[in-house]
C-alpha cells in the first residue's frame, strides 16, 4: 500500500458522491426486522451507509497509522 493518502481521498470522495444520491437517507441506517421483516430472507450480508463509512475510515485501512 502506498503511504500517499491520496487513494483514501479518492475513495472517500467517490463514497461521498454515492451517499449524496440518497436523497431520503434509504440506506443511512440498518434496517430494521420489525419494519421489513423479509428484508433479511433476500439481503444475506446488509450494508448501509453508516456501516461503510466506519469502515472506510483510515484508521481502519491503515491500522495504527494516522492520516
Amino acid at each position: 500500500m502506498t503511504s500517499s493518502p491520496r487513494p483514501q481521498l479518492e475513495l472517500r470522495l467517490a463514497f461521498e458522491r454515492i451517499f449524496g444520491y440518497d436523497e431520503i437517507d434509504f440506506f443511512k441506517n440498518f434496517v430494521s426486522k420489525a419494519g421489513v421483516p423479509d428484508y433479511f430472507d433476500v439481503i444475506t450480508r446488509p450494508m448501509h451507509w453508516s456501516l461503510i463509512d466506519a469502515k472506510a475510515r483510515p484508521t481502519r485501512i491503515l491500522g495504527d497509522k494516522r492520516l
